[in-house]
């Protein structure tokens, strides 16, 4: 038997069989659940041609599946179980750093006191941004989601002085002073404004995760929140880290573009049309690329947001 975990909850049904009514409850039982599973298939490819589609319009690149990018990083959700996968990979820029989000799934196998061995498949959206250079440890999420990890041997709950935040968040870091200095007053504040996302700094990547499947219309607003978080660490920290001019690396979209005046060409005899060189083709036009969302917008859209979690 296998159980999918994710944006739907999994359900188990038993079904007992005795004489012809038995029989015929199997057997609607069985086209119930062939029903839904045509269904989930539809709905499913339905989101793979939107992913595609919005990669497109974005100037994204969109790749059907590429299981490397679920072996990047080596904490929960991505070292456990086995059979890692990561599908309708999105890969491409925002804020001027490169950005990468895809469906994460991983299995894992139990084995009952009767022998009987079922697998459940755990399913994730995954939106990770590059860093300027690899960070500590860093674990920032909703207060129910992190409860499980205080106990983890060298990671402590750290608090800091908003009793809002402490509320609403857990902070898990091995470092207390690195911690504290990534998260200032000001990026707890623009975090309670937020949905709450569960986020971590997780060696060069700032990677973001939720139970669910990734949506087109999610990407956004989860992309501009978590630019927010880079944008938000201090200058000194990436000093820290080695990054000597952290402004030139954490670009904020979009950029100021300086006029350039072009050079004037010496004047020259006229060419003669025969001998002119062919115009050539114009470009196509490049896709617009994705632009940073306000706060009052990621609000409004936080009911598409993926996963449970929030």
């Amino acid at each position: 038997m296998e159980i999918v975990r994710g944006s739907i909850d999994a359900v188990t049904t038993t079904v007992h069989s005795s004489g012809s009514g038995g029989i015929l409850g199997f057997v609607v039982s069985a086209a119930v659940f062939a029903g839904m599973a045509v269904w989930g298939v539809k709905r499913n490819r339905k989101r793979m041609s939107a992913l595609a589609q919005f990669a497109a319009s974005v100037g994204w690149q969109y790749v059907a599946r590429d299981d490397q990018r679920a072996l990047q990083w080596q904490r929960p959700p991505f070292n456990q179980g086995y059979d890692h996968q990561a599908t309708d990979v999105l890969l491409g820029s925002f804020a001027g750093r490169q950005v990468e989000a895809f469906d994460y799934s991983y299995k894992e196998q139990t084995t009952d006191s009767n022998g009987n061995t079922s697998s459940t498949t755990y399913r994730f959206a995954v939106l990770a941004l590059a860093l300027p250079a690899p960070l500590p440890y860093l674990e920032v999420g909703p207060e129910s989601v992190l409860s499980r990890l205080g106990n983890v041997v060298g990671v402590h709950d750290i608090e800091i002085e908003s009793e809002e935040f402490n509320r609403k968040f857990k902070v898990h870091s091995g470092d207390r002073k690195f911690a504290s200095d990534v998260l200032t007053p000001r990026l707890a504040q623009m975090l309670l404004s937020l949905p709450p996302y569960h986020w971590r700094t997780d060696g060069a990547s700032l990677v973001s995760w939720s139970q669910g499947v990734l949506k087109p219309e999610a990407i956004q607003p989860w992309a501009t929140a978590m630019s927010g978080v880079v944008d938000s660490i201090p200058a000194f920290v990436w000093h820290d880290q080695g990054v000597t001019a952290p402004a030139d690396a954490l670009v904020t979209y979009p950029a100021t573009v300086e006029a350039v005046t072009p050079t004037p060409t010496p004047a020259s005899a006229p060419t003669p049309a025969s001998a002119a060189a062919p115009v050539p083709a114009p470009a196509p036009a490049a896709a617009p690329a994705l632009p940073v969302l306000p706060t009052q917008t990621i609000l409004a859209a936080q009911n598409i947001l993926p996963g449970k979690a929030f």
